[in-house]
């Protein structure tokens, strides 16, 4: 659903809560990329309401909906992580989901910043500690009780990406680097399943003014899985461009010991990953970020590089 109005937010508000009708509503922004890409997300101010300033959230094509999102939302909300908060119930076929407005500055923002870059660093790693921590029953779509093996689930995520996308003069060293760290992934998924977001970036965290917490936001695309599948996109996005946050990242994560074959699990999802960007933004035709996954992918299987010094300088 996209090109709304701010008149349609509105009337779209108030006509999935009743509640809101009461109210005079003013939109005051909508969201927008750092790329300039607009969000379907909107920042809505009730001011006689005990709302105050929230934020509404719809979904963007006509073939989505927000029902994951509110599910995993609800989940959380008895848990200790940092996530907004839902207002009001969400009723199937509604166009919004409202949660509480959070007051702080985007993460990617701060990431730029050398006086705040390493405190943002391990304010994201801590909440994402926190979401690891949340065990649940089954890989994949565990609300469906799953059947998924994790194994298989990944190997299956680097046999559809490993494509005539993808330089074929690297397919043998891929494969080689991939294979390195299948054993300890198998081995990795016998601690069981945990919420995974599934697209870890700096744009998705809030650093919240009042606690400097990092606040992570947009779970539609949330699964159980395990914790260092979560980290490859932000390697790749943020850490690449900002590879002194690494140390302070990880401190805040604090998740596991930074051994070999964790370095050998890490590198194989990050690849899984750099394969499924380069498809992607080959399919849409985007330049900058190709040509940026692309030397990433490059860097990580000659192993050379300042990506592949990143990576390494896991265990290091």
């Amino acid at each position: 659903m996209n090109n709304l109005s701010f008149g349609d937010v509105v009337q779209k508000l108030q006509e999935d809560y009743a509640d809101l009708q009461k109210y005079d509503l003013t939109v005051q922004k909508q969201f927008v990329s750092k790329t300039g890409r607009k969000y379907n997300t909107f920042l809505v101010d009730a001011p006689d309401s005990p709302y105050g300033i929230f934020v509404a959230k719809s979904f963007w094509h006509e073939n989505q909906n927000l029902d994951d999102e509110v599910r995993i939302m609800n989940f959380l909300s008895d848990k200790e992580v940092f996530v907004p908060k839902l207002l009001f119930p969400y009723k199937a076929g509604n166009t919004f989901i409202v949660m509480e407005y959070i007051k702080g500055t985007d993460a990617a923002e701060l990431l730029q910043n050398p006086e705040h870059a390493l405190n943002a660093f391990r304010s994201i790693g801590t909440s994402l500690s926190k979401v690891y921590e949340v065990s649940v029953p089954a890989f994949n779509k565990f609300w469906e009780n799953d059947p998924t093996v994790w194994s298989e689930y990944v190997q299956e995520k680097f046999d559809e990406r490993l494509t005539k996308a993808i330089d074929k003069d690297l397919w043998d060293q891929i494969r080689s680097i991939y294979q390195k760290g299948t054993e300890v992934i198998a081995e990795d998924a016998k601690s069981g399943s945990v919420l995974i977001h599934r697209d870890i970036y700096a744009d998705n965290f809030i650093i919240e003014e009042s606690t400097g917490r990092a606040i992570l936001i947009d779970f539609a695309m949330a699964r159980g899985g395990r914790p260092f599948y979560d980290l490859a996109k932000f390697y790749i996005i943020d850490l690449a461009r900002h590879s002194e946050g690494q140390n302070a990242f990880l401190e805040g994560l604090n998740i596991a010991e930074r051994s070999e074959a964790n370095f050998y699990m890490l590198r194989s999802y990050i690849l899984i990953e750099l394969l499924g960007m380069i498809n992607f933004y080959m399919s849409i035709n985007q330049t900058e970020p190709l040509k940026h996954a692309q030397t990433c992918l490059r860097e990580l299987v000659t192993e050379k590089g300042s990506f592949h010094e990143l990576v390494k300088a896991y265990v290091t």
